[in-house]
């Protein structure tokens, strides 16, 4: 009845779920005589984050053009398709819903973490002093193909052109 012969056994994962980390430990198990051997282990969720590094166009750089300030620029963070929560295959993001809000900081950074796998885009929802409305769409796929992986960071360089005129 797929009973083990006692002894002692050894179990490590081999493989695990999409979004999870792999457990590379290596578990040692004793089975004796009439006794039920437990042993409780918790998956790891790999952290996703994603983090929007804005520069100024012209220069390339995180260095603003006059009185222009990239600091204040809000970008939203857009479900690309529907993303499931990975143990309930639930949707928690529809497509094209709005996930978060990411606001830049004085070092032209934003960044938001604890997300789920799966395709997202952001886009400019606020522009900063002095700069014109960046109309891109960024992707970015955050879905997981290495389960070894101890977290999933992307990397969003984006960029706006600061107004010609006194603003």
């Amino acid at each position: 009845t797929g009973a083990l012969e006692c002894g002692v056994y050894y179990m490590k994962e081999i493989e695990c779920r999409n979004g999870y980390l792999l457990d590379t430990e290596v578990y040692e198990l004793s089975i004796v005589p009439d006794q039920i051997v437990i042993l409780k282990l918790n998956n790891k969720r790999i952290p996703i984050s994603i983090e929007v590094m804005k520069i100024d166009y012209d220069n390339q750089s995180f260095t603003p053009q006059g009185d222009a300030i990239l600091e204040g620029a809000v970008y939203g963070l857009y479900a690309k398709e529907n993303v499931e929560h990975i143990n309930t295959a639930k949707v928690v993001y529809k497509k094209d819903s709005l996930v978060c809000k990411i606001v830049i900081d004085k070092y032209g950074k934003g960044r938001v973490n604890n997300l789920y796998p799966g395709k997202y885009y952001i886009k400019e929802l606020i522009p900063p002093i002095g700069y014109t409305m960046d109309d891109s769409v960024y992707d970015i796929d955050c879905t997981i193909y290495d389960s070894s992986l101890n977290v999933l960071k992307k990397e969003v360089i984006v960029s706006d052109v600061s107004k010609k005129q006194a603003f």
